[in-house]
């Protein structure tokens, strides 16, 4: 397991530090926890929704200097940006070129002095470490002028357990739509979070995997796995309201959870939501050939939408990502050197 840094970074050096999840899975409670550190720099400052790369500008690289939007969401000259896209079809030389643009836009709205340079759904690479050293030659002026020399790289993979669908409005509206879409495009997306653990695997990137789970109902779990991984996040605090003190324009880049992660999840009864928190998983069918399941709360577990095959499949990639998530909370007074 490797470590994303110490508690004291050299005064050369910052930690760009991914949170992935899948959009509507509670990405919005990870990047809030995270954001709680003493030590970490958003882009809450580029005034933009819920302060997400996502609305971030393609046209130009001056980020700053775009109008900013009357109503919540995107700047009236911004548009999604494409840069994901690009970085899944093209060649690594070039996926390369567009993480040092990347890094030219973000570093204009983080606050450089701090240490950890945080972003949320970041299009990303599997750099190796040679890689990472490569883009810290060429880093942005801007980061230059404050004796920033060297760029690290780390990631925090976080899945939502099947069957806390439940916690979802939007889960449950995308489900009477077409709950065969919706199962597809679940299943899609622990598919691509465990692409993306081994392909982080393979570059020795340090990665951290969490379990929605176990942010709502042991915070302090995630909390001391996430200060093992990353001791110079500074202190971090579930308890924090998501409410951020530098809103501007009306807003568009407060975040849109209410309250605190630790309030959200004591306002439910786990096992109502078919979920074991000291096992760290759902209850459930344990026979493969198995779809359907009702626990002694009456409560009804499903994979329906899904073939008897997807829902196997479902499984074991729950399977390897809870195995993943219990490493770094085993361990977390253990801390080897950055390789």
């Amino acid at each position: 397991m490797l470590p994303a840094c110490k508690s004291d970074l050299a005064s050369a050096e910052r930690l760009w530090l991914t949170a992935h999840a899948p959009p509507f899975h509670g990405s919005t409670a990870l990047h809030t926890l995270l954001m709680s550190g003493g030590h970490v720099a958003h882009l809450c400052f580029a005034s933009r929704w819920q302060c997400e790369e996502r609305w971030l500008c393609n046209g130009s690289t001056n980020l700053l200097s775009h109008e900013i939007g009357e109503r919540a969401g995107p700047s009236k000259t911004c548009q999604p940006s494409r840069m994901r896209d690009e970085l899944h079809t093209s060649d690594h030389s070039s996926q390369l070129r567009l993480m040092r643009k990347q890094i030219e836009i973000f570093a204009q709205a983080w606050d450089l002095r701090h240490p950890v340079l945080l972003t949320k759904w970041a299009p990303w690479i599997a750099a190796t470490a040679a890689e990472m050293e490569s883009l810290s030659m060429t880093l942005p002026a801007r980061m230059s002028a404050m004796g920033i020399a060297r760029l690290r790289a780390a990631h925090v993979i976080m899945y939502r357990p099947w069957c806390l669908w439940r916690l979802s409005a939007n889960a449950k509206r995308w489900r009477r739509q077409n709950i065969t879409d919706w199962a597809t495009n679940e299943l899609r997306g622990l598919d691509a979070l465990v692409t993306m653990h081994e392909k982080l695997v393979a570059a020795r990137q340090p990665r951290l995997v969490v379990s929605l789970g176990d942010l709502l109902w042991r915070p302090e779990r995630v909390t001391a796995a996430l200060g093992s991984f990353a001791p110079c996040l500074g202190g971090l605090n579930s308890s924090r309201s998501a409410e951020r003190p530098e809103a501007t324009h009306g807003g568009i880049n407060a975040l849109k959870t209410v309250g605190s992660i630790a309030a959200f999840g004591a306002s439910f009864k786990p096992h109502r939501q078919g979920y074991l928190v000291e096992q760290g998983m759902c209850t459930g069918p344990v026979a493969a050939s198995s779809l359907e399941y009702v626990d002694r709360y009456g409560l009804r577990f499903d994979f329906s939408g899904l073939s008897t095959h997807q829902a196997a499949r479902v499984r074991v990639l729950e399977a390897y990502l809870r195995v993943r998530a219990a490493e770094w909370q085993e361990s977390t007074t253990a801390f080897m050197p950055y390789a």
